[in-house]
């Protein structure tokens, strides 16, 4: 098959615009694939400075409920059996819910004894849960200036919840 020059001339310029075409539509989309990238990038760094903006105001604004809680709770409070029915320990239980009350972020408030049982709580029944196993309560008991410890979250034994803040009250006298 032998194809003519009169043909090869009048289709050339067909292909080679073809061929340009082909290029020009490749690099605009080359292009239009960076900037979509960069506006990806530039998305996810926002996001990500709000999600971190938004977690250090919870962190501060739990510490601040902590060390609240903290300020009324007195050494002998500590010292109580847990499921006392005195009258003190319906005053913390009341303190607790009251205080929870103010940031929706923390479902649950206990106070803890040294032994890593839960003697006072939020909660209007309070289940015999010992968190003396735990990293925050660890960490707490061997170094009383540790103050806030978030650690890695863990699933509450009492809500159920994932929780990953708490505060030692050693620190606080």
């Amino acid at each position: 098959m032998k194809v003519s020059t009169s043909y090869v001339r009048t289709m050339l310029p067909s292909l080679i615009g073809l061929v340009g075409i082909i290029v020009l539509l490749a690099l605009s989309l080359s292009n239009e694939y960076q900037n979509a990238n960069q506006h990806a990038q530039a998305d996810v760094e926002n996001i990500t400075r709000m999600l971190e903006g938004q977690a250090l105001s919870t962190v501060q604004k739990a510490d601040l409920l902590l060390r609240d809680v903290l300020g009324d709770v007195h050494p002998d409070d500590m010292r109580m059996a847990r499921g006392t029915n005195s009258p003190r320990a319906r005053q913390l239980h009341e303190l607790l819910k009251s205080h929870l009350e103010t940031v929706p972020e923390i479902s649950v408030l206990h106070l803890t004894n040294a032994k890593g049982e839960h003697i006072h709580s939020s909660l209007d029944e309070l289940s015999h849960i010992n968190i003396s196993d735990r990293y925050h309560f660890q960490r707490q008991r061997d170094d009383p200036n540790a103050g806030l410890v978030i650690s890695s979250p863990v699933l509450s034994r009492t809500t159920g919840k994932w929780t990953l803040l708490s505060r030692s009250a050693l620190n606080m006298r």
